[in-house]
């Protein structure tokens, strides 16, 4: 007897899809505009050093960053690349901010790489469309752009006519997801058409 659920009966409700957790994380981490930055101390080993950052987004949703060369952020991340970003649940304005362990709240992790060449316009564009202040500073000497590279992976391990599974590394961490067909697949053919078009439908979404 298959464990997969058919299409709904005649009568029956479909039942709406909830987001999955890779789209609240990145939702959040858009509408978010700045985060807790810590990075790795360079003058005190071992310890972790945050403080609040602005942050934007670019193209595939990775955290961009404008950070002056005397700010001790650069200097740890010269010395050791990897950081890390929280970012919480805004509050709307003209409400009271209520209990923060309640809220949404998002960790990335990755790699801190300052950009250069071809990505330094992308990232530029990306960043003042978010913080518009900053075309005061954005263009002194000393500001670089950096790009937090979040260490993500992301493997298919089985299809069905219903769906697929990944088996998805962030960081350290390893688990495995079912994501669902839009609709019941029955040839290799139509598992690609709709694999595309999921692709699509995700590319317009960020």
């Amino acid at each position: 007897m298959s464990r997969h659920a058919g299409p709904p009966r005649s009568g029956e409700s479909p039942t709406i899809p909830e987001p999955t957790y890779a789209e609240r994380a990145r939702t959040l981490a858009y509408l978010g505009r700045s985060g807790a930055l810590a990075t790795l101390s360079r003058k005190h080993s071992g310890h972790p050093f945050a403080s609040v950052m602005l942050y934007a987004l670019d193209a595939h949703g990775q955290p961009l960053l404008l950070i002056s060369a005397m700010a001790m952020h650069t200097q740890n991340l010269q010395a050791d690349s990897r950081a890390s970003l929280l970012v919480t649940q805004p509050v709307p304005q003209g409400k009271e901010p209520g209990d923060p362990l309640a809220a949404a709240r998002l960790t990335l992790m990755g790699e801190g790489r300052v950009l250069s060449g071809g990505e330094v316009a992308a990232a530029r564009e990306a960043y003042l469309a978010r913080h518009a202040r900053a075309a005061y500073w954005v263009d002194f000497d000393d500001f670089s752009f950096w790009r937090l590279d979040v260490a993500d992976e992301a493997t298919m391990t089985a299809v069905d006519r219903l769906g697929f599974r990944l088996r998805i590394r962030s960081g350290e961490r390893l688990h495995g997801v079912r994501i669902a067909f839009p609709r019941e697949v029955t040839t290799a053919a139509d598992s690609r058409s709709v694999l595309i078009e999921m692709l699509a439908q995700a590319r317009a979404a960020t």
